[in-house]
């Protein structure tokens, strides 16, 4: 019983420090930027392939990391405005 215990300690231990971060791509997994970064929690990763993407972004206080991994002469966001939303108050 007590190597059970010791086996399900271990187990936890390892979880808690296993960072669990997703990276979305537009637009394979999500055809808009902010469709993705309404999907992604903290720590998550937005990926923007080439392409010209004119929509508004918002994002809530979360730190999500957007990049284009062609590089900015490639991915440009046409955005309006960039909204800053209050946490909860999902961004609308």
């Amino acid at each position: 019983m007590r190597l059970l215990y010791a086996a399900l300690l271990v187990l936890l231990a390892s979880r808690a420090t296993v960072s669990l971060s997703a990276t979305y791509n537009v637009p394979t997994d999500f055809p808009t930027v902010q469709q993705a970064i309404d999907a992604a929690i903290a720590g998550d990763s937005v990926l923007v392939s080439p392409g010209l993407y004119p929509e508004d972004i918002v994002i809530s206080a979360k730190t999500v990391h957007i990049r284009g991994p062609a590089g900015p002469a490639s991915t440009s966001l046409l955005s309006v405005r960039w909204n800053h939303a209050p946490p909860g108050s999902n961004g609308r």
